[in-house]
């Protein structure tokens, strides 16, 4: 299967602005896909989906962990053959990023479920097949306030 994301956001960001990020879903498949929007930016941030260190520190997770009953048929995307789709994120709003010379974003990258058939979605949880998924990281300076 041949999903990938990408990363992208300004070359520099001011501690203590929102620092956002577009990502990227592309399906390179001949087909049509259904992918389960869990643990991705299409349903904000909803878990530990991103590493981000500042300067070699890594920086904690603080948002909200959550619990899932089986899915719906919302929580899928549509994503047809040579398309793509893209969400703003502002990962101020979960992790303390603060002032750095080299801060460093990775998208953990994995799908739990896609399908290719919108009558295969939903599908129990125990019927997914999750892989990973390719793509880039960011690397941008997070400048004082002052400046």
């Amino acid at each position: 299967m041949e999903l990938t994301f990408s990363l992208n956001t300004l070359d520099i960001h001011i501690s203590g602005k929102p620092v956002t990020v577009d990502f990227t879903l592309e399906n390179a498949t001949p087909a049509d896909l259904w992918v389960l929007k869990w643990y991705t930016p299409f349903e904000g941030i909803k878990g530990k989906i991103f590493d981000v260190f500042c300067d070699g520190i890594e920086m904690e997770y603080q948002g909200r962990m959550v619990k899932r009953a089986e899915p719906r048929k919302e929580d899928y995307l549509l994503l047809k053959s040579g398309d793509s789709k893209t969400v703003t994120i502002d990962l101020t709003e979960v992790y303390p990023i603060q002032a750095c010379k080299k801060c460093r974003v990775t998208f953990r990258g994995k799908i739990f479920d896609t399908a290719e058939s919108e009558t295969e979605v939903p599908r129990p949880s125990e019927k997914h097949q999750p892989f990973s998924i390719k793509g880039n990281s960011l690397i941008f300076p997070v400048l004082p306030e002052s400046i």
